[in-house]
């Protein structure tokens, strides 16, 4: 009897160090990963931001395969139909540090919002400028906004499709809080439409721990926001349409 109790315990106990083990073998990979292919970015791929975003679209493709194949995960996509043809604002739901690795390669030339502080890291920071991505200081308040919305603009005219996450940071999964207004500045001053997006990735890659489980991530694109709406009606439908589609794939 105590030894059958002692092999339970053990397989328990495999169970729980399982996903650690596989967490650490996706991480050493994903560093290497990244630091050959900044370092093969910075010195031998052509200084022009078509062909560096390509050269990233498919380095993302790759790190996503090890990711699924490290934590045995795999992903699901809902309602494709509502990538819009043209170029567009995707308010995407922010659970984890998978949205952005994923997205470039799901939603076809994605250029992210991101916090200026990446833009000082050595390479990373590098690349972030030469792929047009939308860097904002969020110390500065209110005042970041119009440097975001004139970069926003200008990536929409050159035909990029604009990624915000309007949390602002990740969330817990379940969890949710009040949009930040900046989305809405870009809805209004570029006039583009607004496509939300509903996820789970907060199951399999929790905010702030090492360790990544097994599982299926979810994605669903939610039918397009059109323009013309005014603050407060933007910002509701906006946060209806994530929370109603995020808590539909926690089912």
């Amino acid at each position: 009897m105590s030894l059958k109790v002692t092999q339970a315990d053990n397989i328990r106990t495999l169970s729980s160090i399982l996903p650690w083990i596989r967490s650490l073998i996706f991480n050493a990979g994903l560093y290497l990963l990244l630091s050959v292919s900044f370092i093969t970015a910075r010195f031998f791929v052509k200084r022009d931001t078509e062909i560096i975003h390509a050269f990233f679209v498919k380095l993302n493709q790759r790190i996503h395969r090890w990711f699924c194949f490290c934590i045995g995960v795999s992903l699901k996509v809902y309602d494709k139909e509502n990538i819009l043809a043209e170029p567009a604002i995707y308010a995407i739901r922010h659970e984890s540090a998978w949205e952005t690795l994923a997205f470039m390669s799901i939603v076809p030339r994605a250029c992210f919002v991101l916090k200026a502080e990446l833009a000082y890291v050595p390479l990373f920071g590098e690349i972030i400028k030469r792929l047009k991505m939308i860097a904002i200081n969020r110390k500065d308040g209110l005042r970041a906004i119009p440097v975001m919305t004139k970069q926003a603009a200008d990536r929409l005219q050159k035909q990029f499709n604009v990624m915000i996450f309007p949390e602002g940071t990740r969330m817990a999964s379940g969890q949710f809080s009040k949009l930040h207004a900046g989305v809405y500045a870009i809805y209004k001053e570029s006039g583009a439409k607004v496509v939300p997006v509903a996820l789970n990735s907060g199951k399999v890659w929790p905010r702030r721990v090492f360790t990544k489980y097994p599982g299926c991530i979810k994605v669903k694109f939610m039918p397009y926001i059109a323009p013309g709406l005014g603050k407060t009606e933007f910002m509701l439908l906006l946060e209806e349409r994530i929370k109603l589609g995020t808590m539909s794939l926690y089912e």
